[in-house]
């Protein structure tokens, strides 16, 4: 009787185990596709700005030849 019960308690930790590794396996997934996110965006911004200065510098070259 006791080995029953050592047993389906050792298959309700197993499973628990694997449910926790699969949960952190999702985890780490969603993790690097949010952090490879967030850098294409920091790009984005990054040419946005960019081509904010040129236009501003542009348009300040333009005001002076006016």
């Amino acid at each position: 009787m006791q080995l029953a019960a050592d047993l389906g308690t050792r298959r309700r930790v197993s499973s628990d185990l694997q449910r926790t590794k699969d949960s952190y396996v999702n985890n780490v997934a969603i993790l690097k596709t949010k952090r490879a996110l967030i850098e294409r965006q920091t790009r984005a911004v990054d040419a946005a700005k960019q081509r904010l200065l040129a236009v501003r510098t542009e348009r300040e070259a333009l005001e002076d030849q006016v």
